[in-house]
């Protein structure tokens, strides 16, 4: 396996894993208030909306995971180029 496959696998890892991290975060409120029958209250409605720091997290952790996935698929495509020479 070359450095670029490596480095792409981890980039893509770790936006899978920010991107996990997010959503169980959120899903973890959202149980918490349903928990508490506040499910239509002001605090729900809140919680409902993304904040600008969880949009750049969301957006971060799919811009790595396509970027890992552009590295893995291009060491490949170069793998298999310097393969048939």
């Amino acid at each position: 396996m070359s450095a670029t496959f490596k480095f792409g696998a981890v980039v893509l890892l770790t936006g899978s894993v920010m991107l996990y991290t997010l959503w169980a975060s959120n899903f973890t409120d959202y149980m918490y208030l349903e928990d508490l029958a506040l499910e239509n209250s002001p605090a729900a409605e809140a919680l409902g909306q993304v904040s600008p720091g969880e949009r750049i997290l969301l957006y971060g952790a799919l811009a790595q995971i396509l970027l890992g996935l552009v590295m893995m698929a291009g060491s490949g495509i170069a793998k298999l180029r310097t393969r048939k020479s």
